[in-house]
């Protein structure tokens, strides 16, 4: 009776991890990574396609973290008054603010990395009714790129490999969080819903010719990648538990049968 109790006890212990890992799970809330990959051709060269990825997650109710990455080949360039955009139909813009009024800047070079903070303006384009509309990132000084310490040696970054920035929800706004679907899929009138400014290098110096690229579809935001693979683990996992605790029930039944006392 003991063996068998513990048989038990461990496959209800393995269905309550299971139900709280996919609890955790669910409350991810995130999008991407987005491909940006249309661009306006900068002097007339076609080859531009694949360039950068947008992705987003909540990390509070009241903060939504923006990550933009180049792809190999190219960079950020954040020695611009316009170096990122994102859209939004359903938040009004007066309801949102750059956390610490920072960007964060990563360079790659030779497999190692740096960061640093730099300053952003923060310009915004009303375009819906309910003051949404167009949210735009550019460095506060172009004339003063970041500097990076990477490995020992201080780079001027004009592209960047990463950029990583937070969004806040201002006090007193009419929505009590952020999700991934207040900004994708948001598409503009022109149908994209992040636009990058980019250069044709891998950095830290932006190389030419550079221009800008969207995003090429709105697809639903989904949970954090992990989330889906433990849901199939879980459902996959369920009825193996449940066939061994009734092999385990039968058995004992069988032994009680055979030994009455």
């Amino acid at each position: 009776m003991y063996r068998q109790r513990t048989k038990l006890g461990l496959a209800g212990l393995l269905v309550l991890t299971l139900v709280s890992i996919l609890s955790e799970g669910a409350l991810a809330d995130a999008f991407g990574p987005v491909t940006l990959g249309i661009t306006n051709a900068p002097q007339g060269v076609g080859k531009y396609t694949n360039i950068a990825t947008v992705s987003g997650n909540t990390i509070d109710p009241t903060q939504f973290q923006f990550t933009v990455t180049a792809l190999p080949g190219y960079s950020i360039q954040v020695q611009s008054n316009d170096f990122f955009n994102f859209n939004t139909n359903i938040v009004p813009l007066s309801d949102l603010s750059l956390h610490g009024g920072v960007v964060t800047v990563f360079s790659t070079i030779n497999g190692t990395t740096g960061s640093t903070t730099v300053k952003a303006n923060v310009n915004t384009d009303v375009v819906g009714q309910s003051g949404t509309g167009e949210f735009d990132l550019g460095l506060n000084d172009s004339g003063n790129p970041p500097k990076i310490n990477i490995g020992g040696t201080t780079y001027t970054v004009t592209g960047a490999s990463q950029i990583q920035f937070i969004i806040d929800l201002a006090n007193g706004a009419n929505y009590s969080s952020l999700m991934a679907s207040n900004f994708y899929p948001q598409p503009n009138s022109e149908g994209w819903n992040f636009e990058m400014h980019f250069c044709d290098g891998s950095g830290p110096n932006c190389g030419q010719p550079t221009g800008f690229v969207v995003d090429t579809g709105t697809p639903t935001p989904v949970p954090e990648p992990g989330s889906l693979a433990l849901l199939a683990t879980g459902v996959t996992a369920l009825p193996a538990i449940f066939y061994f605790r009734r092999r385990s029930v039968l058995g004992a039944e069988r032994s009680a049968f055979k030994n009455p006392w």
